[in-house]
Parts: C-alpha cells; structure tokens; sequence
C-alpha cells in the first residue's frame, strides 16, 4: 500500500509541475527571428570549407513576426 501512495505522490507532483505554467520550471524566453535574413543553398556541401558563414550571401528571405 506505501508504495502505492509513493507512486500517487510523484505523479501528482510531476502533473503538477507540468501545469504551473513556469512557476516551478523556468520558461525560456522567446527569440523572434523576424526581419530580412540572407542565405545561399550549399548543395555541393562547401559552404563551411569555404567560410560562407564570413561572406554576404546572394538570396534574401523576409519574415513577419507571428501576431498569434
């Protein structure tokens, strides 16, 4: 029977962490990736070797903030 009663605790415990909305775990705050950004398809896989990631890159894709 204890162990029965162990195991009702832990569960409500867990159910009950899950539910608090950040109260007891931390919420990690949201990073909006919204604005222009620039990128270029690497599909002969040389983008690193050749430190693309130092240059600008030639296509442009603009993202809107999600107003949810």
């Amino acid at each position: 029977m204890y162990h029965k009663i162990k195991y009702l605790f832990i569960a409500t415990v867990f159910i009950i962490a899950s539910c608090n909305k950040g109260v007891l775990v931390p919420i990690h705050d949201t990073i909006y990736l919204n604005g222009t950004w620039k990128f270029a398809l690497d599909t002969a896989r040389i983008g690193i070797a050749e430190k693309w990631y130092g240059h600008s890159l030639s296509d442009s894709v603009k993202t809107a903030r999600d107003t949810r």
